[in-house]
């Protein structure tokens, strides 16, 4: 019970939350688009590659050229993600991965609550499926899927 220690939580629905650039405005009470929040409780997943953080951490990326929603700008955190988004090199991507999670974890851009889980039932007759930890989906290697008689 925030209430407890002095903090007054609202509840803004999904509508309010999550309406985009192109449909809100500043008067728009707890909106992520136009980072007029204090604190937003939400799920997010980003791809697997390390690159899917350059649009939401960069600080060019703000709303509505990126999903930089929390508006961080972090001159050190842009370095490394310039960086991975400027090679192929994974060992150079993998360092500069590293960087960006010490910096996130000492900056404390984001507090991961909990871990969004995904449930999929496969026949054993289907070849090849992979369990996948991002938003792509169960799908996502559907090209290396078989089905057996």
């Amino acid at each position: 019970d925030l209430a407890k220690i002095g903090i007054k939580a609202v509840y803004n629905g999904g509508g309010t939350i999550f309406a985009p650039w192109t449909e809100s405005d500043e008067s728009l009470s707890c909106n992520l688009s136009r980072g007029n929040f204090d604190v937003a409780l939400h799920a997010y997943s980003s791809g697997i590659e390390a690159v899917s953080l350059y649009g939401v951490y960069h600080s060019t990326k703000f709303e509505p050229d990126g999903q930089n929603d929390a508006k961080v700008s972090d001159a050190t955190l842009d370095a490394q993600l310039d960086i991975i988004k400027g090679t192929i090199d994974l060992d150079v991507i993998a360092g500069a991965a590293a960087k960006v999670q010490e910096i996130m974890a000492a900056t404390t851009v984001e507090i991961p609550l909990y871990y969004w889980m995904g449930i999929e039932l496969v026949s054993d007759k289907v070849g090849g499926f992979l369990q996948n930890p991002t938003q792509a989906g169960p799908l996502w290697n559907a090209g290396d899927l078989s089905l057996a008689n």
